[in-house]
């Protein structure tokens, strides 16, 4: 690789050490249009030369060979322009801002009994003065999120609310400052769902495409969803129950077989002699609790057993065992 030069090493410092400070509502394609206009195409310089020795001379013409491929490869970088955000953010007169602050307030409570009171004395007021409308109220957005009435109930999942302020004309397709929509805030699936059959029963009213709402849904439709998932729930729930239950049953085996086993090893030599013999005989009076167990290891025994004398055991280590035992014990 070539070393830079002083000059190239100048020009990256000159860059690095600058800084430039803008008012906030300054125009940036303005200065895109004036740097692009200013840049100019840098001009290598010639390098004077020195009667020096042959390496000096050498490195010298090296770095003006470099200086102009990085000159005449130079291009202009375009600075990203920041996207100004435009919004028709109307403006109501006192008195209605007022009222809207009121429906705001019970929106965010769920007070429907307000709200209602609210519409009411709007609907009285604008028989007289019908500038601004009801929809424009209620479609107003607020300072610095934008958030009309809708969005507020649809982020909490006020679903009567939601249904009234579609009632009246509160615009499903108004956006706010996040670019967020009030179908898109919707708290949960029902909230989701009040959209959906709005938009069945009013398919004109509004630019639902727009507003990013779902597909339409009748109410049977919708009715036969719930159904499936209620059946859903219920077979979930019912799986689950069989499995505790299951569970519960077979730690009760579990426990019953430890016990069953440690009565067993309790027992000596001559008892479960005495109790193989009483086997025999009383085939009619057997005790589940000795009978076909390993002698060792007191296991219940599944397959054929492995004997030797009156001795029965799962496995040839358990035999193993109990014949070490056995001539430790003689």
């Amino acid at each position: 690789t070539l070393r830079p030069t002083f000059n190239e090493i100048k020009r990256v410092y000159d860059q690095l050490t600058k800084m430039e400070l803008y008012p906030q509502d300054y125009q940036f394609q303005k200065i895109e249009q004036e740097k692009t206009s200013t840049i100019k195409t840098k001009q290598p310089t010639a390098t004077r030369k020195t009667a020096v020795d042959s390496s000096t001379d050498s490195e010298d013409k090296s770095d003006d060979e470099a200086e102009q491929q990085s000159s005449s490869k130079q291009t202009v970088k375009k600075q990203p322009i920041i996207p100004i955000i435009t919004t028709d953010r109307k403006i109501l007169p006192a008195e209605d801002l007022t009222t809207f602050n009121e429906l705001f307030t019970a929106c965010r409570l769920n007070d429907i009994q307000r709200f209602d009171d609210l519409i009411s004395r709007l609907r009285a007021l604008k028989t007289i003065n019908k500038s601004p409308s009801i929809a424009d109220i209620l479609n107003y957005q607020t300072a610095g999120s934008f958030d009309t009435l809708l969005h507020i109930t649809s982020e909490r999942g006020h679903l009567k609310l939601i249904q009234r302020l579609l009632n009246e004309g509160a615009n499903p397709a108004l956006s706010n400052q996040r670019g967020k929509y009030p179908y898109n805030l919707s708290k949960n699936k029902e909230a989701k769902e009040v959209f959906r059959l709005f938009r069945n029963d009013y398919p004109d009213k509004y630019d639902y495409n727009l507003g990013q709402v779902a597909p339409s849904i009748t109410m049977d439709e919708l009715e036969r969803q719930h159904a499936i998932e209620r059946e859903r729930r219920r077979q979930t729930k019912k799986r689950r129950t069989d499995k505790q239950r299951s569970d519960q049953e077979r730690q009760l085996r579990e426990q019953e077989e430890e016990q069953q086993r440690t009565n067993f090893l309790a027992l000596s030599e001559k008892e479960k002699r005495t109790l193989a013999v009483q086997v025999n005989f009383e085939t009619n009076k057997r005790d589940e609790l000795h009978l076909g167990r390993c002698w060792q290891c007191a296991k219940k025994i599944s397959d054929e057993p492995f004997t030797y004398f009156d001795y029965k055991f799962c496995s040839t280590a358990c035999l193993k065992a109990h014949r070490t035992k056995s001539k430790t014990t003689v």
